[in-house]
């Protein structure tokens, strides 16, 4: 089952949340933003976790709709995590 990861727009961004049980060094993987009106702002950044949660700083985040789409593995087990996130 795949773990159940959440998300919240913050002052200093999106900020996305991993379970505490889950041990970042056995976490690899990317982040993928595709912004809806505009490709020119998409981008990509290694899914990198602070405790268990990655920061997404707004200055990288135009207002709107984004297309989130984390492609990771813990443990050497793969998963794909797709959410639509408005700024």
């Amino acid at each position: 089952m795949e773990p159940r990861i959440t998300g919240l727009a913050t002052a200093m961004g999106y900020l996305i949340q991993f379970p505490d049980a889950l041990v970042a060094k056995k976490l690899t993987g990317t982040l993928f933003l595709e912004h809806f009106e505009d490709e020119e702002l998409n981008f990509e950044q290694p899914l990198v976790l602070s405790g268990s949660n990655v920061l997404i700083p707004k200055e990288r985040l135009e207002g709107g709709p984004w297309t989130l789409r984390m492609e990771w593995a813990y443990d050497g087990v793969p998963y794909t995590t797709v959410k639509t996130i408005r700024l």
